[in-house]
């Protein structure tokens, strides 16, 4: 806010009061409190604070502010990629229903397709809820990528149990690698916690395979070793992923930072010149030469400013 002086007619100087803000939708970007501090306002001791740098070896930001305000900004974007997860899930049952509708010599075909109905139906109704937000944004951000991923390895494995007969030491393997790497792009879950979460469902399926697997067990070791090699690759391949669009969003997130200080420092330095030229001129005087700036002279002299006031007292 900047206080302004207006002068009247009378001569007596009064205060203004012009507000100062950005005229920038900061929702989508971050929270509104946390940009007086890491967006160019002084802070309580009178002091800017310093500029930040990425650094690649440290993924936080220096300030706890500018961190909690990018990994607000980091999981809102994961968010639009979050209904594309439940499309890949639902996808995925609509393909098993297929398979397991032509397969007519399957003694669980109607077991099979009746769960994996119930699957596709939830996929549905996760997706709307997702799509349109439909819940509060804390279940979005908290609950929803977790059921996602529960879902998606639920029915990955009641897959593995219904309709692989007799079940070998690759079945399912391909499913897992795919939902694995897609799980460190799309789901809004940390680093760390997708790490743990991959290798949860990892030693699930070679616990299934490794117990109810029926056929090709004379080379159970070299295949179950084959499929964790695939598990470790999708791993690391979706760290990268992970990593390189951190480092993106990081970027993006600095340059917002500094054109959103930039904006502000114009206003305030515009706000400062006016209330300088309100304190010597009037402002219906001020706004014509304000208007006149830039506007090429064709006359011999520059305008001059002059009005005429009867009855003044």
């Amino acid at each position: 806010m900047g206080l302004l002086k207006k002068r009247s007619s009378s001569g007596s100087t009064q205060p203004m009061v012009r507000s100062v803000s950005p005229d920038i939708e900061l929702s989508t970007v971050m929270d509104t409190e946390l940009v007086a501090k890491a967006y160019g306002k002084r802070d309580l001791e009178g002091k800017k604070p310093r500029p930040r740098r990425y650094n690649p070896f440290h993924r936080a930001f220096d300030s706890s502010d500018m961190e909690t305000s990018y990994q607000k900004f980091f999981v809102r974007r994961r968010l639009e990629t979050l209904p594309v997860m439940i499309a890949f899930s639902f996808f995925f049952d609509v393909v098993v229903l297929i398979i397991y509708y032509l397969d007519i010599n399957n003694p669980k075909r109607v077991v099979a397709i009746s769960i994996m109905a119930i699957c596709a139906v939830t996929n549905l109704i996760l997706f709307s809820l997702a799509r349109y937000r439909l819940i509060s944004d804390w279940s979005l951000t908290r609950i929803m990528p977790y059921l996602i991923w529960s879902l998606v390895c639920a029915q990955s494995f009641l897959d593995l149990g219904l309709y692989y007969q007799p079940l070998m030491p690759s079945d399912g393997a391909g499913w897992q690698v795919f939902f694995i790497f897609a799980s460190f792009t799309m789901l809004p879950v940390p680093l760390g916690a997708m790490i743990l979460l991959s290798t949860i469902a990892i030693t699930i399926h070679c616990l299934m395979v490794g117990v109810l697997s029926l056929a090709n067990t004379d080379y159970m070791a070299e295949q179950i070793g084959a499929n964790i090699l695939l598990y470790l690759c999708a791993i690391i391949l979706g760290c990268v992923c992970y990593l390189v669009s951190d480092k993106q969003h990081r970027m993006a997130f600095l340059e917002t930072n500094e054109s959103l200080k930039t904006k502000l420092t114009i206003q305030e330095q515009a706000a400062q010149q006016e209330g300088l030229l309100l304190s010597v001129l009037p402002k219906h005087v001020a706004d014509a030469m304000v208007m006149d700036i830039g506007k090429k002279n064709t006359g011999q002299f520059n305008r001059i400013y002059i009005r005429r006031h009867e009855n003044v007292r």
